[in-house]
């Protein structure tokens, strides 16, 4: 995997956490954040996600 293919998926997968946050879906938003970090340790926004509390408005 290419470092451009490797940064496409980890933006698809915090676009599907910010879907999921927006949706309520906890679960999959902390699950989809995990697997960025686990990969691109240190993502300030998989982070950001994985702080963001419930119910506070909508993640862009």
């Amino acid at each position: 995997m290419s470092l451009d293919d490797n940064q496409t998926s980890i933006d698809e997968l915090l676009d599907r956490a910010v879907r999921a946050c927006n949706r309520g879906d906890r679960v999959a938003t902390n699950s989809l954040a995990g697997q960025v970090l686990a990969v691109d340790h240190g993502n300030t926004d998989a982070e950001d996600l994985l702080a963001a509390s419930d119910g506070h408005g909508e993640i862009r």
